[in-house]
């Protein structure tokens, strides 16, 4: 019996010593393929902007050319998204409707867009201006409330 119980002893033993050392391999292959440092690559070389599409254009700019007092508006593309859409603008002077434009508007993201205003308005003395790109709603954008501006514009011919 004692020879038994010394070979029950001796096998368990070496299973359990082969158990560890087979656990301590799938560890190690785990430690060897774990996905982390891959994830953080792809992460890393990833952007917040690139991965949300964001449509959003913006009243950038009301002024007068300062050569011939010519009223300007531009625009910018303020998403990350290329805009390619027919856009309503209205430009009030001192509250009294100026004009009214539809553009076909091709902006990629960053662009800006500058245009003279009207059949030649020309701004006589200080007045208040109000524009509104995108008057008629036809962007679904991230930021609706920087489509329109009000300035005070100044010019003396």
């Amino acid at each position: 019996m004692a020879k038994k119980g010394k070979l029950v002893i001796l096998f368990a033993g070496m299973l359990s010593l082969l158990f560890l050392t087979s656990s301590m391999e799938v560890w190690g292959e785990i430690k060897k393929i774990s996905p982390v440092p891959a994830i953080k690559q792809q992460v890393s070389g990833m952007t917040p902007a690139a991965e949300v599409r964001r449509i959003d254009i913006s009243l950038n700019d009301i002024h007068a050319d300062q050569q011939d007092c010519q009223l300007w508006v531009g625009w910018k593309n303020a998403g990350n998204t290329k805009i390619d859409a027919h856009l309503v603008e209205t430009v009030y002077v001192d509250g009294v409707f100026l004009a009214t434009s539809t553009n076909h508007v091709v902006l990629d993201p960053g662009a800006y867009f500058n245009h003279e205003v009207g059949t030649g308005y020309k701004v006589q003395g200080t007045k208040s201006v109000t524009a509104k790109i995108d008057a008629t709603d036809v962007l679904k954008e991230s930021n609706e409330t920087n489509n329109s501006m009000t300035k005070t514009v100044a010019c003396e011919e």
